[in-house]
């Protein structure tokens, strides 16, 4: 008879124990656990200037400034090469004058990354993204 009251306590734990169970969420590194190096160079630069480093869902996570350009360059979180500037959301605008140095995001990508290389840009990159 006892068993009786135990059996539908242990169903009702059971049952709020497998609501209470969080979803994983997708935080910093769930992506993937390594990055992917993508390199760029002035033979990467175009009058079209834009480059999808990435499509999709990801994670930036550094830009190393190899050698110096002349000319900025800048990332979006976007998926297309021909949407407006405006409608794409910035990342980041790295000047022409930075030295030699890697900068570390680790930001979130809801549609892509694209990287936008003016035609005169003459330096040289590496881009890590996952």
């Amino acid at each position: 008879m006892k068993y009786f009251i135990y059996i539908p306590l242990i169903i009702v734990v059971i049952l709020v124990g497998m609501t209470c169970v969080q979803k994983n969420t997708v935080l910093g590194g769930s992506v993937g656990s390594a990055y992917t190096p993508k390199h760029y160079t002035s033979a990467n630069a175009s009058s079209t200037s834009r480059t999808i480093v990435k499509g999709g869902y990801g994670e930036l996570g550094t830009v190393t400034i190899n050698t110096t350009g002349a000319q900025p360059i800048r990332l979006y979180d976007g998926a297309s090469t021909t949407a407006a500037t405006s409608t794409l959301d910035a990342i980041a605008v790295i000047k022409p004058s930075v030295t030699e140095q890697t900068f570390t995001y680790d930001v979130s990508l809801t549609q892509g990354l694209v990287l936008e290389m003016p035609a005169t840009y003459a330096g040289d990159i590496t881009i890590s993204v996952r």
